[in-house]
């Protein structure tokens, strides 16, 4: 059974959505440190991308046309992202 945004009273976004731009904001990699949980095969730097046979997660292009790297902020934010999904032997912290 599928129902709609209205039927379930969740607000449709807005009108200009597709006009508005996101909100970015630029990093100093040398002064800022990034954590990440990944595959030891794998380097640290390592960009997903979508591809038939891969695993499909929730932040890829869904054309494949350019990579996606997952990254935290601190090893808290890291941790939990990584625990909820499958877990793996071969899984660094870096």
């Amino acid at each position: 059974m599928t129902f709609s945004a209205g039927e379930l009273g969740c607000p449709l976004p807005p009108a200009d959505l597709a006009d508005r731009r996101l909100a970015t904001k630029m990093l100093d990699l040398e002064r800022v440190a990034f954590w990440r949980i990944h595959r030891a095969h794998l380097d640290p730097i390592y960009y997903n991308r979508r591809a038939p046979g891969v695993t499909h997660y929730r932040f890829d292009v869904a054309g494949g046309e350019f990579g996606v790297l997952y990254a935290a902020p601190s090893f808290a934010a890291c941790m939990p992202k990584r625990s909820s999904g499958s877990a793996s032997r071969d899984n660094v912290c870096r």
